[in-house]
């Protein structure tokens, strides 16, 4: 199950994507401004996140900065979800930019990209001949029966 981060201010269109998302059958967390959701990324680490643009303390820029700068999160996709125009000359700070009002469809089309479009690099990966960083290794094959 893939883990959504949802952060927007308003607490009724937080609600009712949430239902939406979790409808699709992904998990959801969810926050009402950048300083918890980016508490909540660093906390859960999601598979995506979908985030206001304009919130109190922490707005949708300087979180999708702060994600980025963080080693463990920069890969994570983001789609920001704002009234305005994308500013043009911040467009590496997120992955995609729609313009509310987002219709029901828009929105499972946007998780499910967002998510599929992460899914390559992270579902099959081969064995590395570097030790992994936890206590649980890799078996070889030829020590199956």
């Amino acid at each position: 199950m893939s883990t959504v981060l949802l952060v927007d201010d308003n607490a009724d269109l937080r609600h009712v994507f949430r239902l939406v998302l979790e409808d699709q059958g992904y998990r959801v967390l969810t926050a009402s401004n950048g300083k918890e959701g980016l508490d909540a990324a660093i906390a859960h680490l999601p598979d995506a996140v979908l985030t206001d643009w304009h919130m109190p303390e922490l707005n949708g820029e300087e979180l999708c900065r702060q994600v980025r700068r963080h080693s463990v999160l920069a890969p994570v996709p983001i789609a920001v979800i704002s009234a305005m125009d994308p500013p043009a000359e911040k467009q590496t700070l997120w992955t995609l930019y729609l313009r509310k009002p987002v219709n029901v469809e828009t929105l499972i089309y946007t998780a499910a990209r967002l998510l599929t479009g992460r899914l390559p690099r992270t579902a099959v990966r081969p064995f590395q001949s570097s030790p992994t960083p936890s206590r649980w290794q890799p078996v070889q094959s030829k020590c199956w029966p």
